[in-house]
């Protein structure tokens, strides 16, 4: 596969069935979905982290999660204002639509 390939490849949004919500954290820096009953990640140490910056990276992950809906939906309202382009790759990159 060429550069040009993977270029497109890496643009193109993946469309995935999302996890329930809301994601939570863990005691141990895990990361579950559907208030703790599905477990999706551990993040405790990985790398050779400190126990606090595994609880701080699992934790920034689920507020991420949690607020893509907010984030796509202020994307929208900033394509609608403005109409750049650079938002509509953004929103597309995030799995949103500039209804364009």
């Amino acid at each position: 596969m060429g550069d040009t390939e993977i270029e497109e490849v890496k643009s193109v949004p993946q469309k995935r069935d999302p996890s329930p919500l809301p994601w939570s954290l863990g005691e141990r820096a895990e990361v579950f979905a559907r208030n703790g009953e599905d477990w999706i990640a551990d993040c405790n140490q990985l790398n050779g982290l400190s126990f606090a910056e595994s609880v701080a990276n699992a934790a920034f992950i689920c507020k991420a999660v949690n607020n893509h809906a907010a984030l796509v939906a202020e994307l929208q309202r900033l394509f609608k204002l403005y109409g750049h382009q650079a938002t509509a790759d953004v929103l597309r990159a995030v799995g949103g639509e500039t209804g364009d």
